[in-house]
């Protein structure tokens, strides 16, 4: 089919008066997944006749590929208006008209409830002691049993709500989260809302604008980011490389603002019943407001393998992460040593589908935190059995 284009295209100086010539330029290039060309040659051809009917036709999927729904729709809409359709032709634009009208909007919501354990509730340090440090001499206290981790179960309670509204080639996202978790009779409300824009620049250029508001226990915090790709998708390749930007600020208890640079390489392969997943992320944090530590520099790793079983979906993991401050927290914390320390946590997953739209799942996760401060030491073992309905 790459000849038949190439052998069109030859002739094309003898053919720009020709309608024709464009209709089945522009649907070979369709078929071959040349979106833009078809786009461009099918309005040529529409431009010359645009009584051409196969032209037309071709010319609403074409701008349904490329993302244009909207447009599309219009297109598609002044077909179905004509009297003369084939019943055959007829059909078919009708049922793209109502699978391209839901994805205009697409909501997608869903209440869930989960049973976990965690060995380290409130993220505390394994030791049962405090070194402190004087130059070369060292003293060891008793820690606080408010800093030692502090094991139990729990439960969550939440509400998710996703919605995409996609016009002209754009696509817009609000989201909503809500959850209420209990601890050992402490309960914490978390409310999360979040929106992202993806503006249509170009077919290997889709930036991508974010922000979000989180409100829970007396603390409120905003953070907007700027994702930005830097290697496009395409040749048969799944690689995203992209640049990442982000601005938080919170006020309350521990209130920060501070702005992030990084870079973010994800890949994945897909074969008869699995998929493998790889990211890595580097992250330089700039703190705008006096911290402990200072700026932080972070890298993570994720490597996930989900496959599908004669009965649900089995996911194995693996996350790791290298976090570095850029000061020291204390003299009298290895002599004011930056922190740095390194966490890894292997995890497995499976989920599987009781009815339509109901899913039971569970995961184990095993947690190593490892520092050259013993204070931030820590290991959590954590197991979660969840309930959830979409709609």
């Amino acid at each position: 089919m790459g000849e038949q284009i190439s052998a069109l295209l030859a002739v094309e100086s003898a053919c720009i008066a020709s309608s024709l010539y464009y209709a089945r330029l522009g649907r070979l290039e369709l078929e071959q997944g040349q979106v833009s060309d078809a786009v461009l040659h099918l309005e040529k051809s529409l431009m010359l006749d645009a009584t051409n009917g196969e032209a037309l036709i071709d010319y609403a999927e074409a701008l349904y590929r490329s993302g244009l729904i909207d447009l599309a729709l219009s297109v598609n809409l002044s077909i179905g208006r004509q009297a003369n359709l084939p019943p055959s032709v007829r059909a078919l634009v009708s049922l793209r008209q109502k699978r391209w009208s839901g994805l205009l909007r697409q909501q997608r919501q869903s209440l869930f409830g989960v049973l976990g354990y965690s060995s380290n509730l409130n993220n505390g340090s394994e030791r049962d002691t405090l070194q402190l440090t004087f130059g070369d001499d060292r003293l060891t206290l008793p820690l606080e049993a408010v800093y030692r981790s502090k094991a139990g179960a729990y439960t969550l309670l939440g509400y998710i709500n996703d919605t995409v509204i996609r016009f002209l080639g754009n696509e817009a996202g609000l989201s909503s989260y809500l959850v209420v978790k209990e601890t050992q009779a402490n309960i914490a409300d978390q409310l999360t809302l979040g929106a992202t824009i993806k503006p249509s620049v170009s077919d290997s250029f889709a930036p991508e604008l974010g922000a979000r508001v989180q409100v829970q226990e007396e603390q409120e915090s905003l953070a907007v980011n700027v994702q930005l790709p830097l290697l496009a998708k395409g040749a048969g390749s799944d690689v995203n490389l992209s640049a990442l930007t982000e601005f938080t600020a919170s006020r309350g208890a521990a209130a920060d603002r501070a702005y992030a640079l990084g870079l973010r390489l994800g890949n994945h392969w897909i074969f008869d019943k699995s998929k493998v997943s790889v990211d890595l992320a580097f992250t330089r944090d700039y703190t705008l407001t006096p911290r402990v530590g200072g700026d932080q520099t972070e890298l993570s790793a994720s490597l996930s393998w989900v496959t599908k079983l004669a009965k649900g979906e089995l996911t194995l993991g693996f996350d790791g992460l290298y976090l570095q401050d850029a000061e020291g927290s204390s003299d009298f914390l290895a002599n004011n040593e930056p922190r740095h320390l390194v966490r890894t946590s292997p995890w497995i997953g499976y989920q599987y589908p009781l009815a339509e739209g109901l899913m039971v799942s569970g995961s184990i996760r095993n947690q190593y935190q490892s520092s050259n401060i013993d204070l931030f030491a820590s290991q959590a073992f954590q197991f979660r059995l969840g309930l959830q309905y979409s709609w």
